[in-house]
Order: structure tokens, then C-alpha cells, then sequence
């Protein structure tokens, strides 16, 4: 066995799994690799991707019910049920309060009904989000009756346990971070596409959010009759810009100089590849949607929302670029990050 002094660092996605490894005392262990654990006789279920520890909480759900439904819901869930059964894990009030602070209701039992709930396999279990703000997990038994239900926000902080600042410091470190670019490529034929108002560009229509000009729209040209590609040309700055920051498949060498706006005005600035720029953002799960605010012959100023919809929120950047950006061939976009916006709160997407 390694001394601790040699054990290797262990990483954790949030402050908050960190603090259950602490008071758990399995961290050394994690660092020598065991990820088998029980607390007050349950099970402990730890996750750790690309060796970083991303879930620590009770082993309530099987895998084949967190591959069925690919949700947040149930890190938090089975993190909840143990930050419960430890002490300390936040100052002045109980996780159970906290949650029924944060919205979090039940029908026919409470948080601590969920460690017999859960495994229990006479009942069927069914997710839904009914208004596009709320989860709601019920567990259902063979006649249909309702056994347990659970219902909270779709809300970020609540997910994960963090709060605004730890989501800027992390948002921030994963960006200066990021040097790798996962070319999106996606095959087109010309049964997908759309004529646009330019006869020249074609369109792979996408999704509109809010807005039918603020969407993850697409734009080709056509290299044979059979043969489609991404535009990027500065005959057409407008879709060309569109492309760059909603995929990764264009090569280029475009830069981008970050503004992260801090919740407590303390923004921070650097310089990045657009390329890897956008990969970060869809990398973690978020949708591009783009519109133009307003564009001239010498800038265009648009809106890049990055929306995750499974953890309710969305960054929204503003974007500044040349209008002869395709013609520089080392040119620079700015680029202002107002980050996790609750989706659930936003009542204009154009607000300032």
C-alpha cells in the first residue's frame, strides 16, 4: 500500500463531493483506486470519469435505468440520500430542509423513503418534466397506484450541490484547460436540406429557441449534386459565423478573447481557439442556437445561446466579430460569457 504521501490527487467535479469524501474518509482510497464503499450498511455508489470523481452518493438506481433515461436526476437523488446520513454537509440547516427550501416535494414518503423505493423491482419507475421546468420521478406498482413520487427544479445549483461562484471557477478552469477538438462531422444529402433566400446556400434546419431567428440551424453549399459542405466564405458572413460556433466540423485557426462575467463582478479574461471554445460547450451537454442582433459591412454582433436542457441552464454569449472575419486568416472573435442562466428564469433571451 502507498504511503499517503505518494497517493495521487484525487480530483473531484464539484467543492461539495470533495466535502462527502472528506467526511466519508474514503478519499486515500479513492486515490488507490477502490470505488467500493458502504455507509450505515448501504452501498456507496462512486463515479469517476476521465479520473475525476463526478458522483459519490447511496447505490440506489441500477445502470440500465440511468442508461434508459440519461438525466442528472439520479447523481442527485442517491447524493442527497447520504449528504442526509452526514453530519456537516451544510452550515446551520439539514439537507432536508434545504431541499424543501430549494423546492423539493414528495407524495407518500420522503427523501429517506427513497432507500427502499428505489431498488425495489415490483415497482416500475417513469420520469417525466411536465412543464420543461420541474423533474418528476414516480414509482408505480402493478395495479398503477402511485408508491412514491418526487418532484424538485430543474436548477443547476440544486443538481450538483455547487453555487454561482464554484460554477465561474470551474467554468473558467475547464476552459483554460480545454485543448482538444472533436470534429462534429455530419453527412448531408440533399433531402435534408432547405433552400434559404440565398439560392446559393442550402439550410439544415435545426431547432429555434425562443426566437425563430435565434436557432441551431445549419448552412451548406453544394460542391457536386451529391455532395454538400459546411459554408465558410466571406460571400456569406453571416452563415459562415453561424457555422464556426455551432460546430466543430470547419478547420480553422480563428481565435476567440473571453469574457467571463462574474456574478460578483469579478470577470476574468483570456484567449483561446474558437474551435476549442465550442467543442467545451457541446462537450458538456449544451445545445448551440444562434441569431444575429445586428450586422454591418465592418462588424456582426450576435447572440450564441449554449442550452442544457437535462441541467437547466444556458450560457449566453455575445459575440463580436469582423465582418471580413472569413477573410483574416488568423482572426479574432470576442466573446462575453453570462453563465448558467437558469432556463427556468429567463424572461428574455436579448436582456442585457
Amino acid at each position: 500500500m502507498l504511503p499517503a504521501t505518494m497517493l495521487p490527487v484525487v480530483n473531484y467535479a464539484t467543492d461539495r463531493l470533495e466535502l462527502i469524501a472528506s467526511k466519508l474518509r474514503i478519499d486515500d482510497a479513492i486515490g488507490r483506486g477502490d470505488t467500493t464503499f458502504t455507509h450505515n450498511g448501504c452501498p456507496v455508489h462512486v463515479i469517476k470519469d476521465s479520473g475525476i470523481v463526478t458522483h459519490i452518493g447511496y447505490r440506489l438506481f441500477v445502470n440500465n435505468e440511468r442508461e434508459l433515461f440519461d438525466l442528472p436526476v439520479f447523481d442527485f437523488l442517491e447524493r442527497s440520500a447520504l449528504e442526509a446520513d452526514l453530519p456537516g454537509i451544510l452550515k446551520d440547516v439539514t439537507v432536508e430542509r434545504s431541499l424543501e427550501e430549494d423546492g423539493v416535494r414528495y407524495a407518500n414518503g420522503d427523501l429517506r423513503s427513497l432507500l427502499t423505493v428505489a431498488p425495489d423491482k415490483t415497482l416500475s419507475l417513469a420520469i417525466e418534466n411536465p412543464d420543461g421546468r420541474n423533474y418528476l420521478l414516480r414509482w408505480t406498482d402493478a395495479a398503477g397506484n402511485v408508491a412514491y413520487a418526487v418532484t424538485f427544479p430543474i436548477f443547476y445549483d440544486l443538481l450538483h450541490g455547487t453555487e454561482m461562484k464554484e460554477n465561474e471557477r470551474r467554468l473558467w478552469e475547464g476552459l483554460s484547460q480545454h485543448s482538444i477538438v472533436h470534429r462534429d462531422t455530419l453527412q448531408v444529402d440533399a433531402s435534408m436540406l432547405v433552400e434559404s433566400p440565398d439560392s446559393a446556400v442550402m439550410v439544415l434546419e435545426g431547432d429555434q429557441y425562443y426566437f425563430p431567428d435565434n436557432n441551431s440551424n445549419r448552412y451548406y453549399e453544394s460542391v457536386d449534386s451529391a455532395t454538400f459542405k459546411l459554408v465558410c466564405s466571406d460571400d456569406h458572413p453571416l452563415y459562415s459565423l453561424a457555422n464556426l460556433v455551432t460546430s466543430t466540423e470547419i478547420v480553422n485557426n480563428y481565435k476567440v478573447r473571453v469574457r467571463l462575467v462574474g456574478y460578483d463582478y469579478s470577470d476574468r479574461y483570456f484567449t483561446m481557439p474558437l474551435s476549442e471554445f465550442v467543442d467545451y460547450f457541446i462537450g458538456k451537454g449544451c445545445k448551440p442556437y444562434f441569431g444575429v442582433i445586428e450586422a454591418d459591412s465592418k462588424k456582426i454582433t450576435a447572440l450564441l445561446t449554449m442550452k442544457n436542457e437535462k441541467e437547466g441552464y444556458c450560457h449566453n454569449i455575445r459575440l463580436t466579430a469582423p465582418t471580413s472575419i472569413i477573410l483574416i486568416e488568423n482572426g479574432e472573435i470576442t466573446a462575453r460569457i453570462t453563465p448558467y442562466i437558469p432556463i427556468s428564469r429567463i424572461l428574455s433571451l436579448f436582456d442585457d
